[in-house]
C-alpha cells in the first residue's frame, strides 16, 4: 500500500504557507492601523501638527527597522518561532491597553503644562511613543521570521519573499484606510486599539500553536482565546471623566469636549488647551479675549453690516450675538467639522437663522457669489493657524468677497510678545489691503488684525450699528485698532507656495520652552 506521508507533508506545508501569508497581511494591517489610531489618541493632548505626525511616523519607521533587524537575528534559530509568536500575542495585549496606559498620563501632563511644567508633556509623549514602538518592533520582525518559516528550498526564496511583502503591503493599505476612514470615526480610538490588539493576540496564539513541537488541537485553545478576546473588547473606557464635562465626542476632524465651569460653558477641541468658545450660561454676551473684538469689528465698515461671514464657526458665540442683535443682517458661518456645528446648535444655542456651510473655507469662497460687509476669520488647529488661510492668494479671495466699505477681521495666535506670526500675516495683508490695523486681546495669546481699504476714521462705529447702548459702550472703538508697525526683520509675504506658519509657531513654542523650563531670557529675540 503506497505511503500517504508525502501528501500529508504537502498539505501541512500548504497550510503553513497560507497562515504565513495571512500573518504578513495581519502584521501590516495592525502596524498602519495602530499608527492612525495613535494619531487620534495624541490629538486631544499634543494636537495634530506636522511635528507631532513627524515624531509618530518617525517612531513607527524606526521601530520597523529595529524589528527587521531583530527578525533577522531570530530567524537564524529555527526553534525561536514559537517564542516569537508568544511575544506577538503579548504585543497585542499592549496595543489594546495603550489608551488605558497613556491617556491618564497625557491628561495629567496637560494640567502640568498649564502650571509651567513642560517636561511632563515631553515625558508623556515619550511614554506613548514607546507604547507604540514596542509592539511595532515585534510586528516589524514578522517579515524575516515568516520568510525563514516559509523558505524550505533556496530557489523559492525570491517568490516567497515577494508574496509575503505583497500581502504585508496590502494589509498596511487596508489597515490605513479602514482605520482612518471607517473604524475610528464610527467606533472610536479605543475600539480601534482593541481591534488591532485582538488581531495581534490571535496571530500570536495561532502561530505559537502551529510552530511549537507538540501540535495543539485548535479546539483545545478555543476557550482561553475566546475569553481573552472578550476581555479585550469589554475593557472599560480609560478616559478620565471630568464631572463638569457636558459632552465629549470624536469626529473625523477633532476631539470635542463641552465643559461647564461655574456660570460659563466652554468648547475645547483636541488638546484642550485653548478655549474655542465661551458662553455665559446666564445669557449675557461674553466679550473677554478676542470675542469682544470680533463684535467691535462690526463697526469697522463704512456702513452698518447687512451680510456677515464668519470663517471658523466654533461654538458660534459671535454668530449668535450678531443674529440676535442685528436681526436684519444675514449671518453666514463656515465650519470644517460638522460635529462642531452640531455642538454649536445643541449646546451653545446657535440659532437656526445662522446659515451654516460645512467644508473648507477656500472652497466655499470659490463657489460663493455674494459679497459681505464684514468677514471674521477665526480658524485654528491649535496652536496652528491653517497655512492656507494666511496666504496672499487667500486674502485676495477674501477681498473679492468684501462689499465696498467692508472690513476683514482675523484672530492671530501669539504668546505674550512673540509676534512672529502676527507680523507675517500683517505683512501679507499689507500687500492686499490699503490699511492694516490691530489690537492685542487681553488673553495674552491673541491679536485681532483688521484690514480695510478705507481709513478707520471713516468707519461707522459700534455705537451706530444697532447694538444695545449698554453693550456697545463696552466694546473697542475703531480708534482702538491701531496700525501695525512691522520691524524689517519680521516682514514676510506668505503665499500658497511658501507659508511657514508651522515653523513660526514652533519657534514661539521653543522660545516659551526656554523661558519657562530653562529660565532663559529670550526678550532679544521677540518682536
Amino acid at each position: 500500500m503506497p505511503s500517504t506521508q508525502p501528501a500529508q507533508d504537502e498539505s501541512v506545508h500548504r497550510r503553513v504557507l497560507i497562515f504565513l501569508n495571512v500573518a504578513a497581511f495581519a502584521g501590516g494591517f495592525c502596524v498602519m492601523g495602530a499608527e492612525m489610531a495613535t494619531g487620534r489618541l495624541v490629538a486631544p493632548y499634543l494636537g495634530t501638527s506636522t511635528p507631532v505626525w513627524s515624531a509618530l511616523i518617525g517612531t513607527v519607521m524606526g521601530a520597523l527597522a529595529l524589528g527587521a533587524m531583530l527578525g533577522g537575528r531570530l530567524s537564524k534559530n529555527a526553534s525561536a518561532a514559537p517564542r516569537f509568536f508568544v511575544a506577538i500575542a503579548l504585543s497585542g495585549v499592549l496595543l489594546a491597553l495603550t489608551p488605558w496606559i497613556t491617556r491618564p498620563l497625557m491628561r495629567g501632563s496637560i494640567d502640568a503644562l498649564m502650571r509651567g511644567g513642560a517636561g511632563h508633556l515631553a515625558l508623556a509623549g515619550l511614554v506613548l511613543l514607546l507604547a507604540v514602538a514596542v509592539p511595532t518592533i515585534l510586528l516589524g520582525a514578522l517579515g524575516p521570521v515568516l520568510l525563514q518559516c516559509a523558505a524550505e528550498r533556496v530557489e523559492s526564496v525570491g517568490s516567497i519573499a515577494g508574496r509575503l511583502n505583497a500581502f504585508g503591503t496590502v494589509g498596511s493599505l487596508i489597515g490605513t484606510l479602514l482605520s482612518g476612514i471607517v473604524w475610528i470615526p464610527k467606533y472610536g480610538t479605543e475600539s480601534a486599539f482593541r481591534m488591532f490588539g485582538a488581531i495581534a493576540v490571535v496571530l500570536g496564539i495561532v502561530g505559537w500553536a502551529m510552530f511549537r513541537k507538540k501540535p495543539t488541537h485548535p479546539i483545545s485553545m478555543g476557550a482561553p482565546l475566546a475569553l481573552l478576546l472578550l476581555e479585550l473588547f469589554r475593557m472599560p473606557s480609560a478616559a478620565i471623566q471630568d464631572r463638569a464635562s457636558v459632552f465629549e465626542k470624536e469626529t473625523p476632524y477633532n476631539y470635542l469636549r463641552v465643559v461647564d465651569s461655574g456660570d460659563r460653558r466652554y468648547l475645547h477641541l483636541n488638546e484642550g488647551f485653548a478655549q474655542h468658545t465661551v458662553m455665559n450660561l446666564n445669557g449675557k454676551p461674553y466679550f473677554d479675549g478676542p470675542w469682544g473684538h470680533y463684535v467691535a469689528a462690526a463697526g469697522l465698515p463704512t456702513h452698518a453690516p447687512s451680510r456677515i461671514l464668519i470663517v471658523g464657526l466654533g461654538g458660534g458665540s459671535t454668530a449668535s450675538y450678531f443674529a440676535s442683535r442685528l436681526p436684519n443682517a444675514t449671518v453666514v458661518g463656515v465650519e470644517l467639522d460638522p460635529g462642531v456645528v452640531d455642538v454649536a446648535r445643541r449646546y451653545f444655542n446657535l440659532p437656526k437663522s445662522v446659515e451654516v456651510h460645512t467644508g473648507d473655507a477656500r472652497t466655499f469662497l470659490a463657489g460663493e457669489a455674494r459679497s459681505f460687509d464684514l468677514i471674521v476669520i477665526d480658524a485654528f488647529q491649535f496652536p496652528y493657524t491653517p497655512f492656507q488661510l494666511t496666504t496672499q492668494e487667500f486674502f485676495r479671495d477674501v477681498k473679492r468677497h468684501l462689499a465696498p466699505g467692508g472690513a476683514m477681521a482675523m484672530n492671530v495666535g501669539r504668546m505674550n510678545r512673540n509676534l512672529d506670526i502676527v507680523y507675517a500675516i500683517a505683512s501679507t495683508l499689507g500687500t492686499v489691503f490699503t490699511h492694516v490695523n490691530g489690537t492685542d486681546a487681553n488673553s495674552g495669546t491673541n491679536t485681532v488684525i483688521v484690514a480695510t481699504d478705507h481709513p478707520l476714521t471713516e468707519s461707522i462705529g459700534v455705537a451706530n450699528i444697532g447694538l444695545p447702548p449698554s453693550e456697545s459702550a463696552s466694546l473697542l472703538p475703531p480708534a482702538g485698532f491701531t496700525p501695525r508697525t512691522i520691524p524689517a526683520r519680521f516682514r514676510m509675504i506668505l503665499t500658497d507656495d511658501r507659508a511657514p506658519i508651522e515653523l513660526l509657531t514652533n519657534r514661539i513654542i521653543y522660545r516659551e520652552f526656554r523661558r519657562m523650563v530653562l529660565g532663559e531670557d529670550v526678550s532679544g529675540e521677540l518682536g
